[in-house]
């Protein structure tokens, strides 16, 4: 089976040749800047015979043109039956083509190609315009049809055109994500957000100075964000405004492990309004705690934070292991029971007692449990798994094979493993440590950021030892799945919680992000779970840098570095979560699973962290 590309298989790097169809790319320019958007649509070329004995010139009429505030389409039909029609050529300006104040030179675009359509970019709002369409036909012979004057729209934005969001980081260092409102289509029409900060009382200066972009930081308590719209000459005279009065804070540092209960004011009973407690978590001790509202909501995202500034949200989990009877979530039912783990055959909450993951599968806002078809024992995805490149070896239990984990176990020595039988005991037994404590804490943590390497000197580098969960870092890649499981696991001396008696750290398992996926359809960030959003602009960024890749207050799970599961698929791979940054080849959301083999390095894949109580 091919396996090529950095970003493993099933990835279409691996699928795609090089006979690929054009990708057909818009140009325009406007003051001087050139730009382009690409689309996904080709087309196929055809050949006819020149009349050389054509006299006549080609027929044209105009068939509809359409207006926007920044642009105008113009469609126009045109034949020649004796030497076919060989170009088009569309010309604006802001003079009548016609008129007698008019010289070549009055002409605001020009562009010649081979369609009856053409869209004219970066006009001015309420201004009038004329349009000249050329038809040349095969012996170079010209016929012209003109427009009358076409008036843009007037941009007419209005409350809620442009909506805040996201607010999230600390004093000092806070950010604010805003977006265009998907309805009014005007991102479509290029428009884009530009943003104005300014102190308390200070007003909106519309001659100001105002940063092109949808991300706004650096902010503080107190401060206000002017945001409007603009297309690079059409500014909307509506502007919204958004004062910052609350951003992170945390608590002291917890001495001990306690439980934190969340209480809201519900109505009673007897008609008055009652505390009551609508969620619980455990706080480590060694960490802070969220304190405002963006950061202590169970429901929404509660965070923790350590000393070195590691971050985490809280997952809940209410059902840690299946009962063997409840109904699951299926395809074909709407169940809410959705249990974390199982019994592995052969086992029961009467004897020792080992586990296995449930996997899920998403469609929309909706997740439903994988058959039980995926089980230890089958090819297909499971956990806990070695990975030998052996069909006999299907669980955690060494049997055979001649690769992968059966030939790189000593790439895990320092875990004190020292064959191939030893990495399948110690994977099962840290997945037995995991849904213990689950069941006993009602849920685990899962790193607010991919997981990033540093040196023991503190340099972000993927030749680091020391790993952690921070925003604005390089996200861990380019190393192998061996590297990432080792130095992620807290009995590795060097990993930031080997001493710690709260918690211990592991490579996030596939039933932890699928629990953390279930706990997000939970909330108000449930869209996004099987959406396209985040860092898809082919290149990897730093971590947290997307404001539209945020869900629960957990960042980056559709984009920017695939993330690596302990997770086994096959006898060849490792599962990946969630999408990376490829604009182009492969874009896909937070629930998206892919294989990797786990001996190669590849600069799109990372992980992420999860703690869990001891």
């Amino acid at each position: 089976e091919n396996i090529n590309g950095k970003h493993g298989k099933d990835t279409a790097s691996s699928r795609i040749t090089d006979s690929r169809a054009p990708i057909m790319t818009t140009v325009y320019v406007q003051d001087g800047q050139t730009t382009a958007s690409k689309n996904y649509l080709g087309s196929r070329m055809s050949l006819y015979i020149n009349n050389e004995e054509d006299t006549t010139p080609p027929e044209i009429e105009v068939k509809e043109t359409t207006k926007e505030t920044n642009q105008i389409q113009v469609t126009v039909n045109a034949k020649d039956e004796e030497s076919g029609i060989s170009k088009y050529i569309y010309s604006i300006s802001e003079i009548d083509f016609q008129g007698g104040s008019f010289t070549e030179d009055k002409v605001l675009q020009k562009v010649e190609l081979y369609g009856q359509t053409y869209i004219f970019t970066g006009l001015i709002q309420g201004q009038t315009y004329y349009i000249r369409v050329e038809a040349v036909n095969g012996v170079n012979k010209t016929a012209e049809v003109y427009t009358e004057g076409i008036i843009t729209d007037v941009l007419e934005a209005e409350e809620g055109a442009i909506k805040n969001e996201k607010v999230y980081g600390e004093n000092g260092t806070g950010t604010a994500y805003f977006t265009i409102n998907s309805e009014t289509g005007l991102e479509e029409q290029g428009y884009y957000l530009e943003h104005q900060i300014a102190k308390t009382d200070e007003p909106y200066n519309p001659n100001g100075t105002f940063t092109k972009g949808d991300t706004v930081t650096g902010l503080s308590v107190g401060d206000i964000i002017y945001t409007r719209l603009s297309d690079g000459k059409n500014i909307s005279e509506y502007y919204k405004t958004t004062a910052i009065i609350e951003l992170e804070e945390y608590s002291e540092t917890y001495n001990t492990t306690q439980i934190y209960e969340e209480k809201q004011l519900l109505p009673s009973e007897d008609g008055g309004n009652e505390e009551t407690v609508v969620g619980t978590a455990y706080i480590p001790a060694g960490f802070k705690r969220g304190t405002s509202s963006l950061v202590n909501s169970i429901k929404n995202g509660l965070v923790i934070k350590d000393e070195q500034g590691n971050e985490y949200v809280w997952i809940p989990v209410e059902n840690a292991v299946y009962d063997g009877e409840t109904e699951l979530a299926t395809s074909g039912n709407k169940s809410t029971y959705k249990p974390f783990a199982r019994y592995q055959r052969g086992y029961n909450q009467d004897t020792e007692q080992y586990y296995e993951g449930m996997l899920y599968n998403y469609n929309g806002t909706r997740s439903y449990v994988i058959s039980t078809g995926n089980l230890l024992g089958t090819s297909n995805h499971r956990e806990p798994s070695l990975v030998t490149n052996s069909p006999t070896t299907y669980s955690w239990v060494y049997n055979t094979g001649d690769n992968y984990d059966a030939t790189n176990y000593g790439k895990l020595s320092e875990l004190g493993i020292s064959n191939a039988t030893e990495m399948g005991e110690y994977i099962n037994n840290q997945y037995t440590e995991i849904v213990e404590s689950i069941k006993k804490y009602g849920g685990f943590y899962v790193g607010r950021y991919e997981t990033s390497l540093y040196t023991e000197q503190g340099a972000n580098s993927t030749n680091g030892t020391v790993v952690k969960s921070v925003p604005n870092q390089t996200p861990m890649a380019s190393v192998d799945w061996y590297k990432m499981y080792l130095s992620q696991d807290s009995k590795y001396e060097k990993n930031p919680y080997n001493k710690s008696t709260s918690v211990s750290s592991s490579m996030i398992w596939g039933s932890q992000w699928d629990a953390m996926l279930n706990y997000i359809l939970e909330g108000t960030d449930k869209d996004k779970v099987t959406a396209i959003t985040g860092n898809h602009t082919g290149t990897r960024a730093s971590t947290g840098q997307f404001g539209s890749d945020i869900m629960n207050n957990i960042f980056d799970l559709s984009s920017n570095v695939r993330e690596w599961t302990v997770q086994a698929n096959s006898t060849l791979y490792r599962v990946g979560r969630g999408g990376y940054y490829d604009g182009i080849d492969v874009i896909n959301p937070a629930s998206y699973r892919g294989n990797s083999g786990p001996t190669p390095t590849y600069g799109a894949i990372g992980s992420r962290l999860a703690l869990y109580v001891k």
